[in-house]
């Protein structure tokens, strides 16, 4: 009898052996939760950044580690992308070629021995980059319209002048005064764009 509880007091030892050995040799339990998460806008335009932030959950970046964003479109067309993250925790990937449109983005971190595996999906819309035009100092009146032309206000140095246009192409020019001082009709005549006008 004494033989059995020593066999049963040895198949105990080894079972807790073995369970407190697996437990110790799988690195799964060390690791810390990770988080990922988009910082970019939902709208971006063609040579935009779509920018990505890689954390745990206290917000402490995760450096030199590769994320993995899927670009879908409408259709379903997948392109698969990377980035690296730098010290901050940050990777940005630039949108070139992309037709406008929406799409969804899947951002994935794979993890690694000490950080867990997370992902994030981004609804995208590519739209077209508004580009500002230059203002400028011509201005057309309706009211003094002539013909079939348009007035034009414009300044040449220090004098500012009016041009009427004419769908044939020629033009006249005018001082404040409204007293003719240059023309493409008869250009013999006028010095064209040098110091015609009145000094404003």
């Amino acid at each position: 009898m004494d033989n059995n509880k020593l066999i049963i007091a040895l198949v105990v030892i080894l079972i807790v052996m073995i369970a407190a050995g697996i437990f110790l040799l799988n690195p799964g339990h060390a690791k810390v939760d990770s988080r990922v998460i988009v910082t970019s806008n939902s709208t971006l335009h063609d040579g935009d950044n779509f920018t990505i932030r890689l954390t745990d959950l206290n917000n402490t970046p995760i450096s030199n580690q590769r994320v993995n964003i899927t670009i879908i479109d409408a259709n379903g067309g997948k392109n698969p992308q990377a980035v690296t993250t730098d010290a901050n925790g940050d990777g940005r990937l630039q949108l070139n070629g992309l037709t406008l449109g929406n799409y969804t983005v899947n951002v994935t971190y794979g993890g690694n021995n000490n950080y867990t595996v997370c992902n994030t999906t981004q609804r995208l819309q590519m739209t077209e980059k508004v580009t500002p035009q230059a203002s400028t100092t011509s201005t057309s009146s309706p009211n003094k319209n002539y013909d079939d032309g348009y007035w034009e206000t414009s300044m040449d140095a220090d004098f500012e002048y009016h041009t009427e246009y004419y769908s044939d192409g020629n033009f006249r020019q005018y001082d404040r005064s409204g007293r003719l001082v240059g023309s493409s009709y008869d250009a013999d005549q006028y010095e064209v764009g040098s110091n015609v006008g009145f000094k404003i």
